[in-house]
């Protein structure tokens, strides 16, 4: 773990940390699991993929309250004196509960996943916490549409993986525009309809954690 950070989670969380071994590192984040002086154990997410940052942070309060809620099996976000994140540069830093011997599995009971799907449906969203986002069926992603597929389509830049590049978007150019034309279509008709809004997950069973194994 970077010095930097270390030095910031120890002073915004008022933690003395004596140990830092790396944790199971996927595609998101760079993954730390901290042990402090007083033998409390957490787990630290760092990254600094915006695309990302701009989904985990409106993510970290409704997890909070899944937590607060009696949500036992979720790695929930440890609030400090300002909020559940830090900023160290353009990495985002978060500490998470740590949940042990969680090894990710897809041997589970589906039953038992539905069950806990349920749970947290049954929930519903909270109705007095402002700083939960609620799905506003937007496409969250148009203001990069252009800078990702439109500009390197017309104009590359001149180095040969562009090249390469945009000559792939051209070859799917009628169908990735396809693809978004019905996504704004669905997109109208699920904004349009009477709905019943619930907490959900979009990533799927993957990171449910079902079982203490």
């Amino acid at each position: 773990m970077d010095p930097l950070i270390r030095q910031a989670i120890a002073q915004h969380y008022g933690l003395t940390i004596c140990e830092v071994v790396p944790g199971p590192r996927q595609f998101v984040a760079e993954t730390h699991i901290l042990t402090t002086e007083a033998d409390d154990r957490y787990f630290c997410k760092i990254t600094d993929k915006p695309l990302f940052i701009r989904e985990i942070i409106p993510g970290l309060p409704l997890v909070d309250y899944l937590h607060r809620h009696g949500i036992e099996r979720i790695c929930h976000p440890i609030a400090h004196a300002t909020g559940f994140y830090l900023f160290v540069g353009d990495r985002l830093v978060v500490l998470y509960s740590y949940i042990a011997d969680a090894d990710q599995s897809y041997d589970y009971d589906v039953s038992g996943f539905g069950r806990l799907i349920a749970t947290i449906h049954a929930l519903g969203p909270p109705a007095t916490r402002s700083d939960i986002q609620v799905e506003d069926f937007t496409f969250p992603y148009a203001d990069l549409f252009d800078a990702r597929f439109e500009t390197p389509l017309v104009k590359p830049d001149g180095d040969a993986i562009s090249q390469q590049f945009s000559a792939v978007l051209k070859r799917h150019e009628r169908h990735i525009r396809k693809l978004k034309r019905r996504l704004e279509e669905l997109v109208g008709i699920c904004a349009d309809k009477p709905k019943r809004m619930v907490i959900t997950h979009g990533d799927g069973p993957g990171n449910v954690v079902m079982r203490e194994p």
